[in-house]
């Protein structure tokens, strides 16, 4: 994964920062004339020089989300902030650049430190009595000190400042707190073991904390309640005494890199923890960055190089399908989410909510669509003449033509708008209509007989459409009152049920013309024999014509749930594409065919993205492949029990 590209030497200088050398940004250094030098990466000539009389003022540099900034405090406590952009510095004006630091009040001179979280930055200054916290901010080209913290200082403990937040970090032996803005109460954390250090990540939503038995573990900031916590998540293993330096994240991927002090670099996961790869250098290094794909390792006078390749491998197994705990979270989960809005947040590529949502959206259709489908053909591939037969084939052969982006459409001009009225009608409609064929059925007996021969069959197609049509009617007629009384069904436009109504109409074509087919291929010489024995249309239907068929029924249902596994438009269009990890029918879902199109157009090629559609394209294939491949080798079957017979 990490592979040396490019070492530049800066001959005795000591190195103090490095930058972005892709980008062409500056190296700087310490020219030990109490100044710093800026010079361009590529010829090494220098761009800036800045002195400081009598070394009476502190430098800082502060690096946040690939950028850094120059904070240069004078000895009289005057601030002034400058952006180090690949031409130099550019100064930010500020109406307040008074740290406003009484250093007689001080029992020696203040040591800085400064943290940034863009927009907002903090410094400290300290010293052996009491520590002062100066909040500041950015805007487009200013900086402004708002706020003032003063606290005791206290031996021995250390303290992290989170800008953002207005929050802070203290630790000391066995137990840290932590207070997420100025106002709010504080949180106590006791650990059974002594803490080192603790080293926040870019938006300082994930910290990890180094312990004594030389561990490092991974905590995330969760909302509970309003009350911000830190919740550990995982730990990894150092060697004997290892200890962290720096801990830099990827601004796209999970991916994260550690520097330790036994001259080992670490590439790892920072969600799962999982490592990827890990080198040992000649050297040890006293700074770290992770820069778009590439990390500089900045030692006194010299910086390398490495290259992160791969990088769409760190996108592993675990991620894909185990819960996680995600910043923000309190509980491990699957989600999905590829659209962060900025960078160094984590991305979220768990596919379980995909597959659920495309198994709920099958399974759901084919309750739809099998009751009307094997009805219709039980209908004409057993009762039906043989020309009334060909008519009905032929006309629900036809649908199969219609394309599933119309249905889309319709389903989503005409059958949301109504879907709080009238789902309750349509679901009681589709679902009682069998019963009502069947008992049609059983009660043909009763009038068929006493009609004349040739208008035996005309009668009973026009009761059946007649008995169809009345109890459509009652049924939508009686579902409003139905949604008047409760509110149970509320909410319902773009869920599941939706989704199956528009989705089993479209498989049901397919799964009638291979069922219809499976049934009227069973030879006629069994059904005359069964006949012949006494046996009635349904005892033949249901003894004789239906275990002749199962393997061709079969057949039918696996294409048609491969069929409705591989839609797209339908649900692409009507599903609200909300990737949920939910069973429930009242629940929105993403499809795994939806997600590909949705975001392939967006998924850059080789990026991490593109490899997970990639692969979920992947999966569907053999998905759907094995299905296909069962179901023609149940008709298979079924061909050479009609030939043998």
């Amino acid at each position: 994964y990490l592979s040396l590209e490019n070492t530049v030497h800066m001959n005795q200088a000591q190195l103090v920062s490095a930058g972005n050398l892709s980008d062409n940004e500056l190296l700087i250094t310490d020219n030990n004339q109490c100044g710093l030098d800026f010079f361009k990466a590529d010829d090494l000539v220098t761009v800036e020089t800045r002195y400081l009389a009598k070394c009476s003022k502190t430098l800082l540099i502060a690096e946040n989300k690939n950028k850094r900034w120059l904070f240069d405090i004078a000895q009289t406590g005057e601030l002034s902030i400058s952006n180090i952009t690949p031409q130099g510095l550019d100064s930010l004006n500020s109406d307040n650049t008074a740290l406003s630091v009484s250093f007689p009040d001080w029992q020696a001179r203040p040591s800085y430190r400064v943290f940034v979280s863009e927009p907002y930055f903090a410094i400290l200054a300290d010293d052996s009595t009491k520590q002062v916290i100066f909040w500041g901010r950015f805007t487009s080209d200013t900086a402004q000190l708002y706020s003032t913290e003063v606290m005791p200082k206290v031996a021995g403990a250390g303290l992290v400042v989170l800008p953002d937040y207005q929050g802070k970090l203290t630790y000391f032996e066995n137990k840290f707190e932590t207070q997420i803005g100025q106002k709010k109460p504080k949180q106590s954390y006791q650990l059974n073991k002594n803490i080192r250090a603790i080293i926040p990540l870019e938006e300082n939503r994930s910290i990890f904390l180094e312990s004594g038995e030389y561990s490092l573990s991974r905590w995330v900031l969760v909302n509970n309640d309003g009350v911000f916590l830190y919740s550990p998540t995982y730990t990894m293993e150092l060697n004997v005494n290892e200890t962290v330096i720096a801990v830099k994240a990827h601004g796209e991927t999970n991916g994260a890199v550690m520097l330790t002090n036994q001259q080992r670099v670490v590439l790892f996961n920072r969600v799962s923890g999982e490592i990827f790869d890990s080198i040992t250098l000649d050297t040890q290094p006293k700074t770290l960055s992770f820069i778009d794909d590439t990390v500089y390792l900045t030692y006194a006078n010299k910086t390398d190089v490495l290259h992160l390749k791969n990088k769409a491998g760190i996108v592993t197994l675990n991620t894909l399908f185990k819960k996680q705990s995600y910043e923000g979270y309190q509980h491990k989960q699957h989600i999905y989410q590829t659209t962060t809005g900025s960078d160094f947040n984590e991305a979220k590529y768990a596919l379980v909510p995909l597959f659920i949502g495309s198994i709920k959206a099958a399974m759901s259709a084919l309750i739809i669509a099998l009751p009307i489908a094997l009805g219709a053909a039980i209908f004409t591939g057993y009762f039906a003449p043989n020309h009334w037969r060909n008519r009905i084939k032929s006309a629900i052969e036809m649908l199969e033509a219609v394309p599933s982006v119309m249905l889309g459409f319709i389903a989503a001009v005409f059958l949301i708008p109504i879907a709080e009225q009238l789902l309750i009608g349509i679901g009681l409609f589709i679902v009682t209509v069998p019963l009502l064929a069947l008992g049609l059925a059983f009660l043909q007996n009763v009038y068929a007989n006493r009609l004349p021969r040739p208008l035996r069959f005309s009668v009973q197609a026009l009761l059946a459409c007649l008995s169809v049509s009345v109890w459509a009617i009652s049924c939508f007629s009686f579902a409003p009152e139905v949604m008047s009384v409760t509110t149970a069904f509320s909410g319902l436009t773009k869920t599941t049920l939706i989704v199956s109504i528009a989705l089993g109409i479209a498989i049901s074509p397919t799964i009638y013309t291979l069922a219809e087919d499976a049934i009227h291929s069973v030879p006629a010489t069994l059904k005359n024999a069964s006949f012949a024995l006494g046996a009635t249309k349904l005892q033949t239907l249901k003894n004789v014509v239906i275990r002749f068929a199962i393997p061709g029924l079969v057949a039918a249902v696996m294409l048609g749930f491969g069929r409705a596994i591989g839609e797209t438009m339908i649900v692409l269009m009507i599903t609200g594409n909300s990737p949920i990890p939910d069973w429930s029918l009242f629940e929105s879902l993403r499809a795994l065919t939806a997600n590909i199109a949705i975001e392939l157009t967006e998924a850059e090629v080789g990026s991490a993205l593109y490899t997970v559609l990639f692969f979920t394209a992947t999966s569907l294939f053999i998905f759907t492949f094995f299905f296909n491949t069962v179901a023609e080798g149940l008709r298979y079957k079924m061909r050479k029990q009609v030939n043998y017979v």
